[in-house]
This record gives C-alpha cells, structure tokens and sequence, in this order.
C-alpha cells in the first residue's frame, strides 16, 4: 500500500485547480443545504431536497 502513495500525491498536485474548485463548490453546497435542512421551514426543506438531489446526480456521474 505504502508503494502507491508517492503516486498518489503526485496525482493530487497534478488534478487542475479547476477540479479542486468543484470539490469545495460540491462540500460549500452540500454544508449550506445541511444547514438549511437543520434549521428548516418549508422554503428550507424545498431548497434543500432540490440540493440533495443535485448531489446525488453528480455523484452517479463521478461512478460511472
């Protein structure tokens, strides 16, 4: 195991800025809508199932 982790650094500092900046795009989102559903009204739980299933269909994406 400890073979592969050299690579995997090194891939780390090679992913573009760009893919680091959807992974905290992704985390911000998912933070804010845990936060709107833990103190939510209807408005709330409407904005934040919207928000789970965005994640959700990214998250399918990323398996395939």
């Amino acid at each position: 195991m400890h073979r592969f982790l050299p690579y995997i650094l090194k891939s780390m500092v090679r992913t573009p800025v760009r893919t680091w900046l959807t992974i905290g795009i992704v985390a911000m989102a998912t933070f804010i809508f845990a936060y709107l559903m833990a103190y939510g009204d209807s408005w709330n739980r409407m904005l934040d199932a919207a928000g789970s299933n965005a994640v959700l269909v990214v998250a399918e994406k990323n398996q395939r």
